[in-house]
């Protein structure tokens, strides 16, 4: 088999029809056919042809991949997950052209699990501040490695995390006529162990917002009375 001729397409310019024997053979991304280092001219045997296919189906996935990380940066085994579900126009890809696509990005520097972890503190400290446990267990959901989460979690910023976390709903608890400290602490102190505080952590941030938002009783003297 020879290829005979190359055009591009005419709905995509982006894209080239390649004909073999005079015959339309296979449409293909014109990256693509640079890449595959062929002319017209050369024999295209069977297995060349499957490789252009294959290496067309992998650029078609990178590109999606890339859609998605440009809304947001993601971890390998998300991306992982998101492009191997398919949708309506894309239907579920080979598994192995999926990795050949994550690959790609990885030695590009796109796609970089620790980026991605701190990325997730970052933004979880700036709109929704967790504690470390919390933190952990949402990365590990992410199938970010141990390593990776070590490095971006920081359990030493746990307890001015805790106070970001519960300033305004502390703020709304004292706004209430007759609140006492055992009050407050029945409030903040689960709010706080929801998120993923420790209950250390938990006591430093309510003993601290307590102070600055003007209690009068001394919350220490309450928390060490048993509950009725």
């Amino acid at each position: 088999m020879e290829i005979t001729a190359v055009h591009p397409q005419q709905h995509d310019p982006e894209r080239v029809a390649i004909f073999v024997d005079g015959t339309f053979a296979v449409g293909c991304h014109a990256q693509v056919w640079l890449e595959s280092g062929l002319h017209i001219g050369d024999a295209l045997t069977p297995a060349g042809l499957a490789a252009l296919q294959e290496s067309e189906a992998v650029r078609a996935i990178k590109d999606r991949a890339l859609r998605l990380l440009a809304n947001r940066p993601r971890g390998r085994v998300e991306l992982q997950r998101q492009l191997g579900r398919g949708t309506a126009a894309h239907p579920a890809p080979n598994p192995a052209h999926v990795e050949a696509a994550l690959e790609q990005l990885t030695a590009q520097g796109l796609l970089d699990d620790r980026a991605f972890a701190e990325f997730w503190v970052e933004q979880r400290d700036r709109f929704r501040p967790k504690g470390s446990q919390a933190l952990r267990a949402e990365l590990r959901g992410r199938g970010v490695g141990r390593a990776e989460i070590d490095e971006a979690v920081t359990p030493e910023r746990d307890l001015e995390r805790a106070v970001t976390a519960a300033h305004r709903k502390a703020q709304q608890v004292m706004s209430r006529p007759g609140i006492n400290a055992r009050q407050f602490r029945e409030q903040i102190g689960p709010f706080l162990q929801r998120r993923g505080f420790s209950y250390g952590v938990a006591r430093a941030a309510m003993l601290r917002l307590w102070n600055e938002l003007g209690g009068r009783e001394d919350l220490r003297d309450v928390e060490s009375e048993p509950d009725e």
